[in-house]
């Protein structure tokens, strides 16, 4: 967590984990616990009006101001100019296979005001399970092809998939978008294409599959679709 020039780290991670406080999503929880380990007992800011916007982060208002944290889309569609150092320190994490979201004032989007502004980077790294690499080979030796479709950004992806060994890589992909890739795949590969996935943004692409695979710990929407 690096927050811009000019603005107090404690600070930057107070509104992080205020708009995150309320979801249960596993990257959520890492904000809010990156913030208790660090507030020596003070207490979060308080929040309301917290939505999602699919395939580019949430938001919600914060002490009179409007907070989003989300993907490097979602920034380059309100138009925010990110700070060169953090940039280049995005570029780098994105490379070690870290997923980079941002925290943003946003209180004037769609607006000519020019109080919208970058406030900080958050990178979170996710740990590879030790057996993953091994299924992927077991997968390629019986003839199947490993695909990583994913909304995370491109240098992480590609990171991932190889230390994985994994075949094909489909970045920065919009949930909507994700369906699409299967049926895609269905027809260039002309195979039987299955799809496992655990997320609210993985339920469409689950139904399109020929064979939906749910995690048992995912959401209910993603385990009814996988049928």
């Amino acid at each position: 967590f690096e927050a811009a020039d000019g603005i107090a780290r404690a600070d930057a991670l107070a509104l992080a984990a205020a708009v995150q406080q309320h979801s249960d999503h596993p990257l959520a929880k890492a904000v809010v616990n990156a913030f208790a380990a660090q507030a020596q007992g003070a207490s979060l800011p308080s929040a309301s009006q917290a939505r999602a916007v699919p395939g580019r982060g949430v938001q919600a208002d914060v002490d009179g101001r409007s907070v989003a944290i989300g993907s490097a889309r979602w920034l380059a569609e309100l138009k925010l100019a990110v700070p060169p150092v953090l940039a280049e320190r995005a570029k780098a994490l994105e490379a070690q296979g870290n997923t980079v979201s941002w925290l943003m004032d946003v209180s004037d989007a769609g607006t000519d005001a020019q109080n919208n502004a970058v406030l900080a980077l958050l990178a979170f790294g996710d740990t590879i399970k030790p057996s993953a690499r091994d299924a992927i080979a077991r997968l390629k030796s019986m003839g199947i092809r490993s695909v990583l479709v994913t909304g995370d950004n491109a240098g992480s992806a590609q990171a991932v998939a190889t230390q994985l060994g994994i075949d094909e890589v489909h970045a920065q992909v919009l949930p909507d978008d994700k369906a699409r890739t299967v049926r895609d795949l269905k027809i260039r590969t002309g195979a039987i294409v299955a799809m496992a996935g655990d997320g609210i943004n993985d339920a469409p692409a689950l139904a399109a599959a020929d064979i939906g695979i749910a995690m048992a710990t995912g959401t209910d929407v993603a385990m009814h679709a996988a049928g």
